[in-house]
Protein backbone atom coordinates (compact mmCIF):
# COMPACT_ATOMS: atom_id res chain seq x y z
CA UNK A 1 0.00 0.00 0.00
CA UNK A 2 1.29 3.78 -0.45
CA UNK A 3 1.98 5.64 2.16
CA UNK A 4 -0.57 7.82 2.68
CA UNK A 5 -4.15 6.44 3.10
CA UNK A 6 -6.78 5.65 -0.25
CA UNK A 7 -9.37 8.24 1.03
CA UNK A 8 -11.09 7.36 -2.04
CA UNK A 9 -12.29 3.86 -0.65
CA UNK A 10 -14.51 5.50 1.62
CA UNK A 11 -16.68 6.10 -1.28
CA UNK A 12 -17.26 1.77 -1.51
CA UNK A 13 -17.25 1.41 2.33
CA UNK A 14 -20.28 4.23 1.52
CA UNK A 15 -21.39 2.23 -1.03
CA UNK A 16 -21.91 -0.40 0.60
CA UNK A 17 -23.55 0.63 3.54
CA UNK A 18 -25.82 2.40 1.51
CA UNK A 19 -27.08 -0.71 -0.24
CA UNK A 20 -27.26 -2.37 3.11
CA UNK A 21 -29.53 0.40 4.42
CA UNK A 22 -31.81 -0.87 1.12
CA UNK A 23 -31.62 -4.31 1.95
CA UNK A 24 -33.23 -4.20 5.33
CA UNK A 25 -35.58 -1.10 4.85
CA UNK A 26 -36.99 -3.66 2.21
CA UNK A 27 -37.22 -6.90 4.41
CA UNK A 28 -39.44 -4.86 6.43
CA UNK A 29 -42.36 -6.53 4.49
CA UNK A 30 -42.17 -9.99 6.12
CA UNK A 31 -42.45 -12.13 2.93
CA UNK A 32 -39.10 -10.95 1.66
CA UNK A 33 -37.56 -10.73 5.53
CA UNK A 34 -35.01 -13.12 4.00
CA UNK A 35 -33.27 -10.09 2.49
CA UNK A 36 -31.83 -9.32 6.07
CA UNK A 37 -29.45 -12.06 5.30
CA UNK A 38 -27.92 -10.21 3.15
CA UNK A 39 -27.36 -7.11 5.47
CA UNK A 40 -25.37 -6.64 8.86
CA UNK A 41 -28.46 -6.65 10.59
CA UNK A 42 -28.61 -10.84 11.32
CA UNK A 43 -25.20 -11.64 11.20
CA UNK A 44 -23.62 -8.41 13.39
CA UNK A 45 -27.13 -6.92 15.06
CA UNK A 46 -26.03 -3.68 13.72
CA UNK A 47 -27.24 -1.02 11.87
CA UNK A 48 -25.65 0.05 8.40
CA UNK A 49 -26.68 3.80 9.40
CA UNK A 50 -24.41 3.55 12.40
CA UNK A 51 -21.32 2.82 10.98
CA UNK A 52 -22.65 5.12 8.24
CA UNK A 53 -22.63 7.79 10.74
CA UNK A 54 -18.74 6.64 11.92
CA UNK A 55 -17.42 6.74 8.56
CA UNK A 56 -19.28 10.37 7.34
CA UNK A 57 -17.35 11.89 11.11
CA UNK A 58 -13.97 10.55 9.70
CA UNK A 59 -13.88 11.96 6.52
CA UNK A 60 -15.72 15.48 8.05
CA UNK A 61 -12.89 15.11 10.33
CA UNK A 62 -10.11 14.58 7.71
CA UNK A 63 -11.71 17.89 5.90
CA UNK A 64 -12.53 20.15 9.24
CA UNK A 65 -8.57 19.30 10.08
CA UNK A 66 -6.63 18.84 7.10
CA UNK A 67 -8.34 21.03 4.46
CA UNK A 68 -10.63 23.59 5.46
CA UNK A 69 -8.00 24.92 8.53
CA UNK A 70 -8.75 28.19 8.67
CA UNK A 71 -12.25 29.47 10.43
CA UNK A 72 -13.73 31.29 7.44
CA UNK A 73 -13.24 27.85 5.79
CA UNK A 74 -14.74 26.19 8.79
CA UNK A 75 -17.86 28.24 8.76
CA UNK A 76 -18.47 28.19 5.26
CA UNK A 77 -18.15 24.44 4.97
CA UNK A 78 -20.93 24.19 8.10
CA UNK A 79 -23.25 26.41 6.56
CA UNK A 80 -23.16 24.46 3.30
CA UNK A 81 -23.29 21.40 5.00
CA UNK A 82 -26.39 22.21 7.15
CA UNK A 83 -27.97 24.00 4.23
CA UNK A 84 -27.59 20.99 1.85
CA UNK A 85 -28.46 18.41 4.52
CA UNK A 86 -31.78 20.18 4.98
CA UNK A 87 -32.48 20.32 1.37
CA UNK A 88 -32.34 16.75 0.79
CA UNK A 89 -34.36 16.01 3.82
CA UNK A 90 -37.15 17.97 2.54
CA UNK A 91 -36.84 15.82 -0.85
CA UNK A 92 -36.77 13.11 0.91
CA UNK A 93 -40.01 14.10 3.21
CA UNK A 94 -41.82 15.17 0.28
CA UNK A 95 -43.67 11.75 0.11
CA UNK A 96 -44.29 11.31 3.96
CA UNK A 97 -46.20 14.89 3.53
CA UNK A 98 -48.15 13.38 0.81
CA UNK A 99 -49.01 10.63 2.35
CA UNK A 100 -49.89 12.61 5.57
CA UNK A 101 -52.30 14.57 3.74
CA UNK A 102 -53.87 11.61 2.19
CA UNK A 103 -54.06 10.03 5.72
CA UNK A 104 -56.42 13.15 6.72
CA UNK A 105 -54.05 15.48 8.41
CA UNK A 106 -54.52 19.02 7.88
CA UNK A 107 -51.94 20.63 5.14
CA UNK A 108 -50.36 23.41 8.13
CA UNK A 109 -50.16 20.29 10.54
CA UNK A 110 -48.16 18.31 7.77
CA UNK A 111 -45.99 21.15 6.76
CA UNK A 112 -44.88 21.86 10.33
CA UNK A 113 -44.38 18.26 11.20
CA UNK A 114 -42.02 18.17 7.91
CA UNK A 115 -40.45 21.19 8.06
CA UNK A 116 -39.73 20.64 11.93
CA UNK A 117 -37.96 17.53 10.75
CA UNK A 118 -40.12 15.98 13.19
CA UNK A 119 -42.29 13.75 10.97
CA UNK A 120 -39.81 12.88 8.08
CA UNK A 121 -40.83 9.39 7.75
CA UNK A 122 -38.91 5.95 9.30
CA UNK A 123 -36.36 5.86 6.63
CA UNK A 124 -35.65 9.42 6.17
CA UNK A 125 -34.82 10.21 9.87
CA UNK A 126 -31.20 9.59 8.94
CA UNK A 127 -30.63 13.27 7.65
CA UNK A 128 -32.20 15.12 10.23
CA UNK A 129 -29.86 13.35 12.91
CA UNK A 130 -26.75 14.76 10.44
CA UNK A 131 -28.57 18.38 10.50
CA UNK A 132 -28.31 18.35 14.35
CA UNK A 133 -25.04 16.52 14.37
CA UNK A 134 -23.51 20.07 12.58
CA UNK A 135 -25.89 21.99 14.82
CA UNK A 136 -24.06 20.98 17.78
CA UNK A 137 -20.73 21.88 16.14
CA UNK A 138 -21.50 25.20 15.29
CA UNK A 139 -20.82 26.77 18.61
CA UNK A 140 -17.11 25.27 18.21
CA UNK A 141 -16.94 26.76 15.17
CA UNK A 142 -19.24 30.31 15.21
CA UNK A 143 -17.06 30.86 18.12
CA UNK A 144 -13.38 30.48 17.76
CA UNK A 145 -12.11 30.47 21.57
CA UNK A 146 -14.50 27.09 21.64
CA UNK A 147 -12.67 25.88 18.52
CA UNK A 148 -10.94 23.02 20.74
CA UNK A 149 -11.51 19.53 20.26
CA UNK A 150 -11.01 19.04 24.21
CA UNK A 151 -13.65 20.95 24.97
CA UNK A 152 -15.77 19.67 21.86
CA UNK A 153 -15.50 16.14 23.27
CA UNK A 154 -16.62 17.09 26.30
CA UNK A 155 -19.50 18.97 25.31
CA UNK A 156 -20.40 15.65 23.49
CA UNK A 157 -19.78 13.27 25.99
CA UNK A 158 -21.91 15.60 28.33
CA UNK A 159 -24.87 15.25 25.99
CA UNK A 160 -24.44 11.29 25.77
CA UNK A 161 -23.72 11.10 29.55
CA UNK A 162 -27.30 13.16 29.85
CA UNK A 163 -28.98 10.77 27.58
CA UNK A 164 -28.10 7.54 29.86
CA UNK A 165 -30.71 9.86 32.77
CA UNK A 166 -34.31 9.79 30.22
CA UNK A 167 -36.47 6.91 28.35
CA UNK A 168 -36.89 9.30 25.96
CA UNK A 169 -37.03 8.62 22.21
CA UNK A 170 -34.78 10.89 20.09
CA UNK A 171 -33.97 12.56 23.00
CA UNK A 172 -33.91 16.44 21.02
CA UNK A 173 -37.69 15.61 19.80
CA UNK A 174 -40.53 17.13 20.34
CA UNK A 175 -42.37 13.91 19.35
CA UNK A 176 -41.54 10.48 19.20
CA UNK A 177 -42.20 10.74 15.83
CA UNK A 178 -38.95 12.43 15.16
CA UNK A 179 -36.32 9.83 15.04
CA UNK A 180 -36.39 5.98 15.42
CA UNK A 181 -32.97 6.51 16.74
CA UNK A 182 -31.45 7.68 19.47
CA UNK A 183 -30.10 11.40 18.12
CA UNK A 184 -27.49 11.83 21.69
CA UNK A 185 -25.58 8.32 20.82
CA UNK A 186 -25.56 9.30 17.05
CA UNK A 187 -23.89 12.73 17.69
CA UNK A 188 -21.13 11.23 20.17
CA UNK A 189 -20.46 8.53 17.76
CA UNK A 190 -20.28 11.86 15.30
CA UNK A 191 -18.11 13.94 17.30
CA UNK A 192 -15.60 10.90 18.37
CA UNK A 193 -15.03 9.81 14.70
CA UNK A 194 -14.78 13.36 13.67
CA UNK A 195 -11.59 14.00 16.08
CA UNK A 196 -10.10 10.33 14.95
CA UNK A 197 -9.99 12.03 11.50
CA UNK A 198 -8.12 14.67 12.45
CA UNK A 199 -5.54 11.78 12.35
CA UNK A 200 -6.37 9.88 9.11
CA UNK A 201 -2.97 10.50 7.74
CA UNK A 202 -0.92 9.62 10.46
CA UNK A 203 -3.14 6.62 11.64
CA UNK A 204 -2.72 3.88 8.98
CA UNK A 205 1.33 4.84 9.43
CA UNK A 206 0.82 4.42 13.18
CA UNK A 207 -0.70 0.97 12.71
CA UNK A 208 1.55 -0.59 9.77
CA UNK A 209 4.37 0.11 12.25
CA UNK A 210 2.64 -2.01 15.08
CA UNK A 211 4.81 -5.45 15.72
CA UNK A 212 2.35 -8.36 13.78
CA UNK A 213 2.59 -10.02 17.20
CA UNK A 214 0.33 -7.27 18.07
CA UNK A 215 -1.87 -6.96 15.66
CA UNK A 216 -2.33 -10.81 16.28
CA UNK A 217 -3.33 -9.93 19.79
CA UNK A 218 -5.58 -6.59 19.05
CA UNK A 219 -7.36 -8.74 16.45
CA UNK A 220 -8.06 -12.10 19.06
CA UNK A 221 -9.18 -9.16 21.69
CA UNK A 222 -11.49 -7.59 19.31
CA UNK A 223 -13.18 -10.87 18.07
CA UNK A 224 -13.85 -12.67 20.70
CA UNK A 225 -15.08 -9.44 22.73
CA UNK A 226 -17.20 -9.30 19.71
CA UNK A 227 -18.42 -12.42 19.91
CA UNK A 228 -19.02 -12.75 23.23
CA UNK A 229 -21.28 -9.26 23.16
CA UNK A 230 -22.99 -10.69 19.99
CA UNK A 231 -23.95 -13.97 21.48
CA UNK A 232 -24.92 -13.06 24.86
CA UNK A 233 -26.62 -9.53 24.21
CA UNK A 234 -27.00 -8.14 27.96
CA UNK A 235 -27.63 -4.53 28.15
CA UNK A 236 -27.42 -3.74 32.23
CA UNK A 237 -29.75 -0.51 32.67
CA UNK A 238 -26.88 2.42 33.63
CA UNK A 239 -29.24 3.47 36.04
CA UNK A 240 -29.61 0.20 37.98
CA UNK A 241 -27.19 -2.41 36.48
CA UNK A 242 -28.25 -5.33 38.12
CA UNK A 243 -31.66 -5.20 35.51
CA UNK A 244 -31.78 -6.01 31.80
CA UNK A 245 -32.65 -2.85 30.02
CA UNK A 246 -36.25 -2.40 28.76
CA UNK A 247 -38.23 -0.21 26.15
CA UNK A 248 -37.63 1.13 22.88
CA UNK A 249 -34.76 0.06 19.86
CA UNK A 250 -33.57 3.56 20.13
CA UNK A 251 -32.47 3.12 24.00
CA UNK A 252 -30.20 -0.33 22.82
CA UNK A 253 -28.85 2.18 20.42
CA UNK A 254 -27.98 4.16 22.88
CA UNK A 255 -26.57 1.82 25.25
CA UNK A 256 -22.26 2.36 25.86
CA UNK A 257 -22.02 -1.54 24.75
CA UNK A 258 -23.83 -1.68 21.84
CA UNK A 259 -21.49 1.74 20.82
CA UNK A 260 -18.61 -0.80 22.12
CA UNK A 261 -19.96 -3.29 19.46
CA UNK A 262 -19.62 -0.71 16.50
CA UNK A 263 -16.27 0.30 17.73
CA UNK A 264 -14.58 -3.25 17.69
CA UNK A 265 -16.52 -3.63 14.08
CA UNK A 266 -14.61 -0.37 12.95
CA UNK A 267 -11.26 -1.36 14.41
CA UNK A 268 -11.44 -4.55 12.51
CA UNK A 269 -12.23 -3.85 9.43
CA UNK A 270 -9.41 -0.86 9.64
CA UNK A 271 -6.47 -3.14 10.52
CA UNK A 272 -7.61 -4.96 7.63
CA UNK A 273 -7.53 -2.79 5.43
CA UNK A 274 -4.58 -0.99 6.29
CA UNK A 275 -1.87 -4.15 7.07
CA UNK A 276 -0.57 -6.13 4.59
CA UNK A 277 0.71 -9.43 6.06
CA UNK A 278 1.36 -12.10 4.39
CA UNK A 279 -1.48 -14.04 6.81
CA UNK A 280 -3.68 -11.32 6.40
CA UNK A 281 -2.79 -10.65 3.09
CA UNK A 282 -6.21 -12.49 1.47
CA UNK A 283 -8.38 -10.59 3.37
CA UNK A 284 -6.94 -7.38 2.52
CA UNK A 285 -6.83 -7.69 -1.08
CA UNK A 286 -10.62 -8.65 -1.09
CA UNK A 287 -11.45 -5.65 1.08
CA UNK A 288 -9.53 -3.56 -1.19
CA UNK A 289 -11.21 -5.39 -4.46
CA UNK A 290 -14.44 -5.28 -3.16
CA UNK A 291 -14.92 -1.61 -1.40
CA UNK A 292 -12.79 -0.40 -5.02
CA UNK A 293 -15.44 -1.90 -7.19
CA UNK A 294 -16.74 1.32 -9.02
CA UNK A 295 -20.50 -0.05 -8.89
CA UNK A 296 -19.80 0.80 -4.84
CA UNK A 297 -17.82 3.86 -5.20
CA UNK A 298 -20.47 5.15 -7.29
CA UNK A 299 -22.97 4.58 -4.86
CA UNK A 300 -21.21 6.21 -2.01
CA UNK A 301 -19.64 9.36 -4.48
CA UNK A 302 -23.74 10.47 -4.68
CA UNK A 303 -24.23 9.48 -1.14
CA UNK A 304 -27.16 11.90 0.09
CA UNK A 305 -28.44 11.80 -3.03
CA UNK A 306 -28.43 8.47 -3.04
CA UNK A 307 -29.91 8.12 0.71
CA UNK A 308 -32.73 10.32 -0.62
CA UNK A 309 -32.90 7.95 -3.84
CA UNK A 310 -33.50 4.83 -1.36
CA UNK A 311 -36.50 6.70 0.27
CA UNK A 312 -38.49 6.97 -3.21
CA UNK A 313 -37.33 3.15 -3.94
CA UNK A 314 -39.09 2.08 -0.71
CA UNK A 315 -41.97 4.44 -1.52
CA UNK A 316 -42.42 2.67 -4.57
CA UNK A 317 -42.16 -0.89 -3.56
CA UNK A 318 -44.86 0.09 -0.54
CA UNK A 319 -47.34 1.69 -2.97
CA UNK A 320 -46.82 -0.58 -6.08
CA UNK A 321 -45.62 -3.88 -4.75
CA UNK A 322 -46.18 -4.42 -1.29
CA UNK A 323 -49.72 -6.15 -2.03
CA UNK A 324 -48.42 -8.34 -4.91
CA UNK A 325 -48.13 -12.06 -4.66
CA UNK A 326 -44.47 -13.71 -2.94
CA UNK A 327 -42.80 -14.21 -6.27
CA UNK A 328 -43.93 -11.06 -7.36
CA UNK A 329 -42.30 -9.01 -4.30
CA UNK A 330 -39.19 -10.82 -4.30
CA UNK A 331 -38.42 -9.94 -8.40
CA UNK A 332 -39.61 -5.92 -7.50
CA UNK A 333 -37.51 -6.11 -4.43
CA UNK A 334 -34.52 -7.59 -6.39
CA UNK A 335 -34.79 -5.23 -9.09
CA UNK A 336 -35.26 -2.13 -7.20
CA UNK A 337 -32.19 -2.88 -5.33
CA UNK A 338 -30.51 -3.81 -8.78
CA UNK A 339 -31.93 0.00 -10.10
CA UNK A 340 -30.90 2.01 -6.95
CA UNK A 341 -26.84 0.53 -7.26
CA UNK A 342 -27.13 0.80 -11.62
CA UNK A 343 -28.51 4.22 -11.31
CA UNK A 344 -25.36 6.03 -10.02
CA UNK A 345 -22.80 4.34 -12.32
CA UNK A 346 -25.48 4.99 -15.05
CA UNK A 347 -25.01 9.26 -13.94
CA UNK A 348 -21.08 8.72 -13.76
CA UNK A 349 -20.59 7.09 -17.46
CA UNK A 350 -22.93 9.86 -18.85
CA UNK A 351 -21.10 12.27 -17.31
CA UNK A 352 -17.71 11.17 -18.22
CA UNK A 353 -18.95 11.19 -22.38
CA UNK A 354 -20.36 14.42 -21.48
CA UNK A 355 -16.86 15.81 -20.43
CA UNK A 356 -15.17 13.96 -23.25
CA UNK A 357 -17.35 15.66 -25.90
CA UNK A 358 -16.78 18.75 -24.26
CA UNK A 359 -13.20 18.66 -24.60
CA UNK A 360 -13.31 17.56 -28.09
CA UNK A 361 -15.67 19.86 -29.10
CA UNK A 362 -13.62 22.62 -27.40
CA UNK A 363 -10.23 21.37 -29.15
CA UNK A 364 -12.19 21.16 -32.52
CA UNK A 365 -13.71 24.50 -31.89
CA UNK A 366 -9.43 25.63 -31.44
CA UNK A 367 -8.30 24.35 -34.22
CA UNK A 368 -10.69 26.64 -36.44
CA UNK A 369 -9.86 29.38 -34.59
CA UNK A 370 -6.62 28.75 -35.73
Amino acid sequence: MASQPRLSIFDGLRGHLLIGMVLVHLSVDPDIDWLLYLSHSKLLFLRDAEFFVFISGLLVGYLWYQKYTSQAAKKAFLSNRLSTIYKYYLLSALPIFVFSLLAGHTFFESFIDIITMQSGGAYSDVLPIYFICFLILSPFVLIEALNRPSILFAASFGIYAASQLTALQGFFGFSGAFVAFDIAAWQFLFITSLLVGRHALEIPSYVRGLDAKVIVALLAVIMLTFGYLRITPYFPDPMNPAQQLVGSAARFGLHPLYLLRIALIVAFVSIILIRDDAWLRPLHRLGHWYFNLSALRNVGKYSIQMFVFHVYILVIYQVVFSWADLLTKTLAALALVVLFIAVPSVVVGWRRRAAMNGAHEASQQKRRVA
